[in-house]
C-alpha cells in the first residue's frame, strides 16, 4: 500500500497492515525540502511520507525522484544510501537512519526479497539509477529492479553471489 497522506503516519495503521502482512511501500519522493525549482510543465515536488516499517514477508520501494517528481535522478550518495537499505531488508533487519511510524521493530528474519521500482523516468532516469544500484552490490540481497516506462534491453549480473536481474521493458516486472 502507497501511502499519500501524513494521517496514514500513525502505529496503529502500521500494527494493521502487520496483523494482515500487507506491504507499506516505501516510496521517495521529491520533498519539498530537496526539491529543486521546477521548469514550465515539468512535475513539481509533493510531500508524501516516506516510511521505511517493514509489514509483509517482503519490501517493496518505489523511488519516484530525488530532487524533481519523475523526472530527477539519484546521486552516487542516494545511491549508496538505497543499497544499505536494500541490504539490511534484504538480511531481514530494518533500514538504517529510515523514517518510521511505528517504534516497534519488524519481527526479524533469515532475509527478505526486496523489489525496487525507479520511476523516475521522465528525463529517462530510472535504468541508469537502476544499474547504479545495482554497481554498489548489496550483499546476500535477493532484490530486484525493475525500471520505468522505456523499453531497452534485459541484463544481468552477479553480485556478492546473488543474481540480481534488471529488466528494462514496458511497466513493472518484478522478478527475484
Amino acid at each position: 500500500m502507497e501511502i499519500r497522506h501524513p494521517s496514514f503516519v500513525t502505529p496503529e495503521f502500521i500494527h494493521v497492515l502487520r496483523c494482515y502482512e500487507i506491504a507499506l511501500v516505501c516510496a521517495d519522493t521529491a520533498t519539498p525540502a530537496r526539491a529543486k525549482s521546477a521548469r514550465a510543465g515539468e512535475p513539481e515536488s509533493v510531500s508524501w511520507p516516506r516510511l521505511m516499517d517493514v509489514t509483509a514477508d517482503f519490501v517493496y520501494c518505489r523511488l519516484h525522484g530525488s530532487e524533481q517528481l519523475y523526472a530527477s535522478g539519484y546521486d552516487g550518495k542516494s545511491l549508496d544510501e538505497w543499497a544499505a537499505r536494500v541490504a539490511a531488508w534484504a538480511r531481514g533487519s530494518d533500514a538504517p537512519g529510515g523514517e518510521f511510524a511505528s517504534r516497534e521493530p519488524a519481527p526479524r528474519r533469515a532475509g527478505r526479497d526486496v523489489y525496487v521500482y525507479f520511476d523516475n523516468d521522465a528525463k529517462v532516469r530510472a535504468p541508469a539509477d537502476a544499474e547504479g544500484l545495482i554497481e554498489r552490490g548489496p550483499s546476500a540481497a535477493r532484490a530486484a529492479i525493475a525500471c520505468g516506462e522505456l523499453a531497452v534491453a534485459r541484463t544481468q549480473r552477479i553480485v556478492n553471489s546473488a543474481l540480481i536481474r534488471v529488466e528494462l521493458v514496458q511497466g513493472p516486472i518484478l522478478h527475484s
